[in-house]
């Protein structure tokens, strides 16, 4: 197996040998440079979208044990879809990671935030030791 300065030493002799391999080699190039690039944003979007999605998930569990009527609402074995109000990008995240993920037949519900509360911490009092 050639070195990698080896392989760059070829290219180059080749791309003056030959002006259609070096035109097809700088276009192809940039598009595989271009997709990593577009690829590596989408996984920054899909890594936000799941942190999203378990933040709203664990506050929804909050919200049923605190409201159980809310949850007599929601068929047996339905796979909930977590939206929120005014988040088109997520929201058509979460629907469509939820149409590729459910099982044929299994009910689906849409569950909705529309309003969300900040978060903040249930601390209420600290001690602080310095130790150095």
């Amino acid at each position: 197996m050639k070195k990698s300065s080896d392989l760059r030493k070829y290219i180059n002799e080749r791309k003056k040998r030959d002006k259609t391999f070096a035109r097809n080699y700088e276009e192809g190039y940039e598009r595989i440079k271009a997709a990593a690039m577009h690829r590596e944003t989408e996984d920054m979007f899909v890594t936000k979208f799941i942190e999203k999605n378990t933040l709203l998930v664990r506050e929804f569990d909050k919200y049923i044990l605190e409201h159980p009527e809310f949850a007599e609402k929601i068929p047996d074995n339905a796979l909930v879809v977590m939206q929120i109000e005014g988040d088109e990008e997520f929201n058509r995240w979460a629907r469509e990671t939820a149409r590729s993920a459910a099982e044929k037949d299994t009910p689906m519900v849409y569950v909705t935030v529309t309003e969300l509360k900040p978060l903040h911490s249930r601390i209420e009092k600290l001690k602080l030791e310095l130790v150095a």
